[in-house]
C-alpha cells in the first residue's frame, strides 16, 4: 500500500502563460524596482494583472513598491517569481525571505510555502520543528495543502509528537476539501485502523474519492482493497481496473500489482506475457517486487524466453534494493552457478543479507556452508546457529538437517528426544525426509516409545511423498504385518516402487516376495504400482 507522502511542491500562482520564465533582469535590476521610489508605485491589482498575462518585468515593476509597503499579498508573488525565476534571476534564498515577510502577516500560501522549504531542507536549514509551526499557521487558516502536509508531520512523528488521531483529523479537513492525496491518506488510516476505527467501507470511500480525481495512489490502493475483498463478486476484475487506471499514468506499485494479476489470472486472463510487460514497466522505475517478479519469469521462461542470466540481473537489482527473496535467490544462483559463475563467497554473502532479515531458507543455506566451509571458514557453532534460527523460522529443511545431526550425533551431543521432536516439525509441513526419519525413530523407539502403528503412519506418509526408504519400510512392514495388517499386494507395490527409486535393499527383497504371491496378486501390485506412477 502506498505510504503516506509529503506534499512536496511548493504553492504558486496560476498565470495565463504559465510555463513562459522570462528571466531577463539581472539582481541589481531586481533590487532596484523592489525598492523603487513611492513615485513608481502602482496599485497591487495592476502587478497581479501583468503577472496573470506572463508579462513578469512590468509585475515586478508594479509589485515591488507594494511588497515593500507591506503589502503581504505582493510580498508572497515577489517570493514565487524569485523561487520560479519568473521574469528575474532565479533566487530561492530572496524568495525565503519574501514568503516569511508575507507569512508573519498572516498569508498562508507563504506560510505553506515556508514551511515547506524548513520540512525539506531547501535553502534554509532543515528543522522539522519550525516547518510544523507554519504548516499549523496556514493550515488552521483552513489551506488544505498544509493541513495535508501538517497531517503527515503527526503520521511521521517528525517536528512533532507522532500522534494517529491528530494526523487523521487534519488529513480530514484537507480530505474534505477535496484535496486528492490527503483523501488518500485517509484512507490508508481507516484501513489500518490508526487514529480512526478500522472501517475498510470508508476506506475505501476515500480511496474512491481521490482516485476518481486521478490521483494514482489511490487508484492503487483501492485495487488493492478491492482485491483482498474476498467472496465479493467481481471484485478481483474491478480491481484489475483500478491498477490498469494508475499503471497507465506511470505508478509503478500499480504496474507489479497488474502484473501480478496476469501471472496468476487472478481478475485477468492469465497471460504471462503481459505480466511481464508490466513487471518490465515497474521494473524500470526501480520497484524492488516487480524486478524480483520479472527474475521469477525469466527463470521459469514464463512469458518471456528463459534466461538464467537476466533473471539473475534482475534477482540483483531488487537485492541491492532490500528485497529479502531476491537476496536469496541470487545467493542461489551465485552457489549453484546458473546465470552468474558459481561463487560460494557470493552466494555467502547474499545469503547472509537475506538471512539477517529473518529469511528462513537463507539461514539454512548459510548454516550449511558453515559447516562444509563453502565461501566461509568453517565453523560448527555458527553452523547449528543458523540452523537453529532457520528451524525457529519455519524452516523444513532446517528442521530436517538438525535432526539428522541430532540423531547421528555430528557435530552436536547426540539427542534422540530432540531429534525426533525435529523431524516432527518438519514432517508434519509435508517433508518425506523428516517423516520418513520420523518413521524410522517410532520404528526403533528412538526418542520416543517404540510404536510400530506410528511407524507405518509416518513410513506411508512419507511413501506417497516418493521418498525411497520410506517405500522399502512401509514395504516390508507389509510384508511382515508389523504395524498394519500383513499384505502381500500392498507390499509388492510398495517395494516395486522402491526398486524404481533405486533402493538396493528393495531389489534383493522383491524376489523372494513375489515367489509367494500368484500371477494375479503380482500383476494388481504392478497395476496399483503403475497408478502411483501415474498420479506422481
Amino acid at each position: 500500500m502506498a505510504s503516506v507522502a509529503l506534499r512536496a511542491v511548493r504553492v504558486f500562482i496560476s498565470s495565463g502563460m504559465a510555463g513562459l520564465t522570462m528571466k531577463v533582469l539581472c539582481g541589481l535590476l531586481v533590487a532596484a524596482l523592489l525598492f523603487a521610489s513611492a513615485a513608481a508605485r502602482a496599485g497591487f491589482d495592476e502587478g497581479a494583472s501583468a503577472y496573470s498575462r506572463g508579462n513578469y518585468p512590468l509585475a515586478l515593476k508594479e509589485l515591488g513598491p507594494a511588497a515593500r509597503n507591506g503589502d503581504m499579498r505582493a510580498q508572497f508573488y515577489i517570493g514565487v517569481m524569485l523561487d520560479q525565476g519568473l521574469g528575474v534571476a532565479q533566487d530561492e534564498k530572496q524568495a525565503a525571505e519574501w514568503y516569511r515577510k508575507a507569512a508573519e502577516q498572516g498569508h498562508a500560501e507563504a506560510q505553506h510555502n515556508l514551511g515547506l522549504m524548513y520540512d525539506l531542507g531547501q535553502i534554509v536549514l532543515q528543522d522539522y520543528k519550525v516547518a510544523a509551526e507554519w504548516y499549523r499557521k496556514a493550515a488552521e487558516q483552513g489551506y488544505a495543502e498544509a493541513q495535508h502536509n501538517l497531517g503527515i508531520m503527526y503520521d511521521l512523528g517528525r517536528g512533532v509528537p507522532q500522534d494517529d488521531s491528530e494526523a487523521s483529523k487534519w488529513y480530514r479537513k484537507a480530505a474534505e476539501q477535496e484535496y486528492a492525496d490527503a483523501q488518500n491518506n485517509l484512507g490508508i488510516m481507516y484501513r489500518h485502523g490508526r487514529g480512526v476505527a478500522r472501517d475498510y467501507k470508508a476506506a475505501a470511500e476515500w480511496y474512491r474519492k481521490a482516485a476518481e480525481q486521478g490521483n494514482t495512489d489511490a487508484q492503487n490502493n483501492l485495487g488493492m482493497l478491492l482485491e483482498q475483498a474476498h467472496g465479493v463478486a467481481g471484485s478481483r476484475e474491478i480491481a484489475a481496473e483500478w491498477y490498469r487506471k494508475a499503471a497507465e499514468q506511470g505508478n509503478a506499485d500499480a504496474q507489479n500489482n497488474l502484473g501480478v494479476m496476469y501471472h496468476n489470472g487472478s481478475g485477468v486472463a492469465q497471460d504471462f506475457k503481459a505480466a511481464a510487460e508490466w513487471y518490465r514497466k515497474a521494473a524500470e522505475q526501480g520497484n524492488a517486487d516487480a524486478q524480483h517478479n520479472l527474475g521469477v519469469l525469466y527463470q521459469q521462461g514464463h512469458g518471456i524466453a528463459r534466461d538464467d542470466r537476466k533473471a539473475a540481473e534482475w534477482y540483483r537489482r531488487a537485492a541491492e534494493r532490500g528485497r529479502v527473496d531476491s537476496q536469496y535467490n541470487i545467493g542461489a544462483m551465485y552457489h549453484h552457478g546458473r546465470g552468474v559463475a558459481r561463487d560460494y563467497k557470493a552466494a555467502a554473502e547474499w545469503y547472509r543479507k537475506a538471512a539477517e532479515q529473518g529469511n528462513g531458507d537463507a539461514e539454512n543455506n548459510l548454516g550449511a556452508m558453515y559447516l562444509e566451509g563453502m565461501g566461509v571458514a568453517q565453523n560448527n557453532g555458527e553452523a547449528i546457529a543458523w540452523y537453529e534460527r532457520a528451524a525457529r523460522h519455519g524452516s523444513v529443511e532446517a528442521q530436517y538437517n538438525l535432526a539428522r545431526l541430532y540423531e547421528r550425533g555430528e557435530v552436536v551431543l547426540q539427542d534422540y528426544r530432540l531429534a525426533a521432536e525435529l523431524y516432527r516439525m518438519a514432517a508434519r509441513q509435508g517433508n518425506a525426509a523428516a517423516q520418513n526419519g520420523l518413521g524410522m525413530m517410532y520404528r526403533k523407539g528412538l526418542g520416543v516409545e517404540q510404536d510400530d502403528r506410528g511407524a507405518a503412519q509416518w513410513y506411508l506418509k512419507a511413501a506417497e511423498g516418493g521418498n525411497a526408504e520410506a517405500q522399502y519400510s512401509i514395504g516390508m512392514m507389509y510384508k511382515q504385518g508389523d504395524g498394519v495388517s500383513a499384505d502381500m499386494v500392498q507390499a509388492c507395490k510398495w517395494l516395486n516402487l522402491a526398486v524404481l527409486a533405486g533402493n538396493e535393499d528393495a531389489q534383493t527383497t522383491i524376489k523372494s516376495l513375489e515367489d509367494k504371491m500368484t500371477p494375479e496378486q503380482i500383476e494388481l501390485a504392478l497395476s496399483m504400482a503403475r497408478e502411483w506412477m501415474g498420479k506422481h
